[in-house]
């Protein structure tokens, strides 16, 4: 409310309804715009007439029989009844009333209320404050009233001389006071209520207007008009918010400072205007939209990293579910070329489903889901990612094969160990190896495309016509997948050396016949060929492991005799296999040979005959002198001496061999000279 002084005989107060004006030429007051309610206030303090009457907003209606006569006027309620009571109440108190008006409340049920009145005279002004004036009615009748204590003005002490009251039904109508003040007469001061001129309006937001998170909103909320002002009180979301208050003389102000937060979304920010008087519409409201990213990844399901699949099985449905945020997240697919559904969902989350197929295409290939705000003004990008783990079987033309060796090819024994490799391409995870080979284990080599295993075969005879087998097996469930390659091993190797035997056993006897055997045992090939040689020189034409001697003479005995085995082996490695020798025992007759034949020896000299023999078992050699023992020996060599020879010892001289055969028993040969005595 305010007051404006333009002259010092005209007062005018402003408000958004009307204006009062008094002219202090004709001590009237008149109001411009007298059809509507509103607060007001006039001030008069001078001037001798009593001012014009107006209308009571309480005519017609009774009062309380129960009031003091001098606080009310008679039943038709006029103004001139009322400000006669008071004047008349005032004199008897010594006060005399020069100039007066009756306050006016708008129908107000509040039963106390503080007011502020401006006073203007000439060229100062008196501010008088008073209140609190408490009373309670009911029924139509004053229950109580409190006097109003003693006030100041401009710092004097002044006091109130007096308090009407008039109730008409449940509303009081009038009020009047009379205000004593040091050296001036008393005054009368009218005061009305009205109602503000609308509800409050809440500016700094419009409902639907988009807030981001920490985001600093002013907010305020204005209610102009009333006598006296509003109070405003903030709710809702906006409810305990420390509120600072910029009320003005004609305007109420509440202004909160908020810091968004998603919790905001969707809350109602509300002010509430409170009166003294009963308001139509005292609330006004604004609802905030506040946009924010999701707090969480999206999240993947219908797949689990790591989780096995079987290519054929059913196809997977894998679902995107983006929870928070506002608004909604949109959802994306980067999943093979499969194309996501439209994401769906509820007010707080949104989803969205891909199929894909379960087949070896999309093995340890990663599927991932994007969730990105549809607001340009968030950042906000999330994906999950799983990577499928799909297991399938080589291809059925996809078979293991053996390299490194092929069926065949000739190994020779001693060779070097030779690397045997098994190949298997394709299937996820790669087919496992095993081998079937002399119980050999592999070496796994592989690589991330095809199983490999090796072997180190070595050329062992064992080996030879054997087969070496490498097996590809696979765990896909689906497809029974097990399939083999192998190669047939050749190892060339020699027949083991050569021993040389006889048939019968020794000793052969002359003129009969006998056996050699060359014994081995075969090697690879086994089409060996046997050479025999005699005394170190190859029989051409024996090359059977058995050989027959017939007619054995004493050139046999002792004959040496030994054979050599051949194979392919033996020919490619240049190897020598050949028997130690045997040498023949052919037992045979002994022989006598007397040298000289013929013996002429001169008288008195000296004469020698040797005999020599041959025999198997070696003889006994014996020479004789006309039958008598005279020189023995055991070799193959006997020598006679004859000393000093006369014509007396002329005789008959015999040398006789004698053998004694392991099969035959005794043998004799003997031999006889007669030496010629004393030629002339």
């Amino acid at each position: 409310m305010e007051f404006v002084q333009n002259t010092l005989d005209q007062k005018i107060e402003h408000d958004a309804k009307g204006t009062y004006a008094e002219d202090t030429a004709s001590n009237k007051q008149v109001r411009t715009d007298a059809s509507k309610s509103n607060t007001t206030m006039a001030i008069s303090q001078h001037g001798t007439n009593s001012p014009t009457k107006e209308p009571s907003v309480c005519m017609n209606r009774g009062s309380s029989a129960d009031e003091p006569s001098r606080y009310k006027p008679s039943n038709n309620g006029s103004t001139d009844e009322v400000e006669n009571s008071v004047k008349a109440y005032a004199a008897e108190g010594g006060v005399k009333v020069t100039m007066m008006r009756v306050i006016k409340f708008w129908n107000t049920d509040d039963p106390t209320y503080t007011a502020r009145i401006n006073v203007s005279e000439d060229s100062w002004h008196w501010i008088l404050t008073f209140g609190p004036m408490a009373f309670s009615y009911a029924n139509g009748r004053i229950v109580s009233t409190t006097d109003m204590e003693a006030a100041k003005v401009n710092g004097r002490e002044g006091k109130i001389a007096d308090l009407t009251i008039n109730i008409h039904g449940d509303k009081v109508c009038y009020i009047g006071v009379v205000l004593i003040y040091p050296h001036r007469e008393a005054s009368y001061v009218e005061h009305s209520w009205g109602l503000p001129d609308g509800p409050p309006v809440i500016s700094g937001y419009t409902s639907s207007s988009i807030l981001y998170i920490n985001d600093t909103l002013s907010l305020s909320c204005r209610q102009t008009g009333g006598n006296p002002l509003s109070t405003l009180t903030w709710t809702g979301v906006c409810g305990g918010i420390s509120a600072t208050d910029g009320s003005t003389g004609t305007e109420s102000v509440s202004t909160i400072i908020i810091i968004v937060t998603k919790s905001y979304n969707q809350g109602t920010c509300g002010c509430v205007s409170t009166h003294p008087q009963p308001q139509g519409q005292n609330r006004s409201q604004v609802t905030f939209t506040v946009h924010y990213a999701p707090t969480k990844d999206p999240v993947l399901t219908g797949y689990t990293e790591g989780q096995i699949l079987y290519e054929g099985s059913a196809d997977l449905l894998l679902t995107c579910t983006q929870e928070g945020g506002n608004p909604l997240s949109t959802i994306t697919w980067d999943c093979e070329g499969q194309t996501g559904t439209p994401g769906t969902g509820s007010s707080t989350e949104v989803t969205s489903n891909v199929q894909v197929p379960s087949d070896r295409n999309i093995n340890r290939k990663s599927c991932t889901c994007t969730s990105r705000s549809p607001d340009t003004n968030i950042t906000f990008q999330k994906s999950t990612t799983v990577v499928f783990t799909i297991y399938y079987s080589p291809l059925s033309t996809q078979l293991p094969s053996i390299s490194g060796y092929t069926s065949g090819e000739v190994l020779y024994e001693e060779d070097p160990v030779r690397s045997i490799q098994c190949h298997q391409a394709g299937g996820f995870p790669l087919a496992t190896l095993t081998w079937d080979c002399f119980g050999l284990s592999g070496n796994d080599m592989s690589t991330q495309s095809a199983s490999v295993s090796t072997i180190q075969l070595s050329t062992n005879r064992d080996y030879n016509d054997r087969n070496c087998t490498c097996t590809a097996s696979h765990p896909d469930i689906n497809v029974i997948y097990r399939r083999s390659d192998y190669v047939t091993v050749t190892v060339h190797y020699p027949p083991s050396s050569p021993t040389v035997s006889q048939t019968p056993t020794h000793p052969w006897l002359e003129g009969e016949s006998g056996t050699l055997n060359c014994s081995y045992t075969e090697g690879f090939p086994a089409l060996t060929r046997v050479e025999w040689f005699r005394n170190g020189r190859l029989q051409t034409g024996q090359s059977s492991p058995s050989i027959t001697l017939t007619s054995l003479t004493k050139d046999y005995n002792q004959a040496g005799y030994g054979c050599r085995v051949k194979n392919d082996f033996t020919d490619v490695k240049l190897t020598n296999l050949t028997s130690s020798v045997i040498y023949l025992n052919v037992e045979f007759r002994p022989l006598v040979t007397l040298t000289p034949t013929t013996l002429t020896v001169v008288e008195g000299q000296t004469a020698e005959v040797t005999c020599d023999t041959e025999g198997n078992p070696t003889p006994r050699v014996e020479w004789l002198r006309g039958g008598a023992s005279v020189q023995t020996g055991q070799g193959t060599s006997l020598t006679l001496t004859l000393g000093d020879v006369d014509r007396s010892e002329t005789d008959n001289y015999t040398c006789r061999a004698e053998g004694v055969s392991s099969v035959q028993g005794r043998q004799l040969i003997t031999q006889r000279i007669t030496p010629n005595c004393c030629p002339m």
